[in-house]
């Protein structure tokens, strides 16, 4: 039993797949109801939002073997 859901905080396509989702995980996490006692979380993006996120679980109990991290920066494309 997976559940994947993908955010855009920015452009977001008119019609969307059900695990497509507008806004930003941070505030998607709250509404998902995951549990500490069953559920793993993967937290994939920008390193402030998984920092944010992690916050969370943490707070809701969720132990940190059940949360996988995989930080990443885009590299600038400015000249």
């Amino acid at each position: 039993r997976l559940q994947f859901y993908v955010c855009f905080s920015r452009e977001f396509l008119e019609q969307a797949d059900c695990y497509e989702k507008q806004g930003y995980v941070s505030h998607l996490i709250k509404e998902l109801a995951v549990n500490p006692a069953n559920d793993l979380v993967y937290l994939c993006g920008n390193p402030n939002m998984i920092d944010e996120v992690f916050a969370y679980l943490k707070e809701q109990s969720f132990p940190t073997e059940n949360i996988r991290r995989e930080k990443y920066i885009s590299p600038s494309t400015k000249k």
